[in-house]
């Protein structure tokens, strides 16, 4: 019973045996299918990285164009807080401009007052207005108080009035201009030869009460004199009352922060003295370069040296304003 047992064993080892000596390829298709299956993982491993360096690309660009918008934030608010600073140094400079044109203002209030009062006779007797501007002050001086008929040179009354005026604005701060006005008459006779038309009289009128100015020891380089000659009539030439009124010189005294009106060190005031060119002001010069012409002169010809026939008598001005003035004496009729 043993042997066909034994018989039985054999066999079944030999058919293995002989099973793998037919399939002799067998280990390597397994190998085989072990390296496809490695290669199917690292191609997705390839394309795992690869998406997740292009993602990481994406989100560095990301990060860098924050952190531009965020260097152009900043920029923009440096900008922000230099304008802030500026703007807040344009407002003390304005709050300081403002305190001093205040201050300027309140003294030229005072002056106004103080001026008013001085001069109460002169001005309740038509001879002088004072007016209280926006900016300033303005004192209107008929030229038939200041000066002498058919003159540039001031009357002993006109330099006082001027002289007035310049005690009581020295020291402060402000521009003074000086307007000269005329009538609307033209001058006639050998006076032409001088003031050829009312734009030189009037300017010379007004450089006139300019050198009495600086010499009360105002500075001339706060000093302007100019000519508006017959253009800016206060009422109608028709009469002669209108035509008195509206010869006139104005002084006007703006508030200015750059410098008082003072005298430079040095200078002596009442000094009496021409200021050349150079010392006047541009506008004074101007203004009065038309009337320097004839100068070596012997002096203004009156008004009684126009010809009878070139002009008529009018009726005198009203008490108080003086004598007529040359440039209100030549009739229409008569002009030339």
């Amino acid at each position: 019973m043993s042997v066909p047992s034994t018989t039985s064993s054999t066999g079944r080892s030999s058919r293995r045996r002989s099973g793998a000596a037919a399939n002799p390829a067998a280990p390597a298709l397994l190998a085989l299918a072990l390296l496809a299956a490695a290669c199917v993982s690292q191609g997705a491993h390839d394309r795992a990285v690869e998406s997740l360096r292009a993602e990481l690309a994406e989100r560095e660009e990301e990060t860098r164009a924050q952190a531009r918008s965020i260097d152009a934030l900043e920029a923009e608010r440096d900008q922000l807080l230099a304008e802030i600073e500026d703007l807040r140094d344009a407002r003390e400079s304005l709050q300081t401009e403002l305190a001093v044109r205040d201050k300027a203002l309140r003294e030229l209030r005072s002056t106004y007052d103080a001026l008013v009062d001085e001069l109460e006779a002169d001005v309740a007797a038509g001879q002088a207005r004072i007016e209280q501007l926006t900016e300033g002050l303005s004192f209107r001086l008929p030229q038939d108080v200041l000066f002498p008929p058919g003159s540039a040179e001031l009357s002993a009354n006109g330099r006082r009035a001027v002289a007035e005026i310049a005690d009581r604005i020295r020291g402060r701060d402000g521009l003074v201009e000086v307007h000269g006005h005329t009538d609307d008459r033209p001058i006639l006779g050998a006076l032409a030869q001088r003031y050829p038309t009312n734009w030189e009289l009037a300017g010379a009128r007004a450089a006139a009460v300019v050198r009495v100015l600086e010499e009360s020891g105002l500075d001339p380089k706060l000093l302007e004199a100019v000519s508006f000659g017959p253009t800016r009539p206060l009422v109608s030439n028709e009469t002669a009352e209108g035509r008195a009124q509206n010869r006139r010189i104005e002084v006007r005294v703006v508030p200015s922060p750059t410098a008082p009106l003072a005298q430079p060190a040095g200078a002596e005031a009442g000094a009496e003295r021409t200021p050349d060119a150079a010392s006047r002001p541009a506008a004074d010069a101007r203004a009065a370069a038309g009337a320097e012409r004839g100068e070596a002169g012997d002096g203004l010809p009156d008004v009684e040296s126009a010809p009878p026939a070139q002009r008529e008598e009018e009726a005198p001005p009203p008490e108080g304003e003086g004598a007529p003035d040359l440039d209100a004496e030549a009739p229409a009729p008569a002009r030339e």
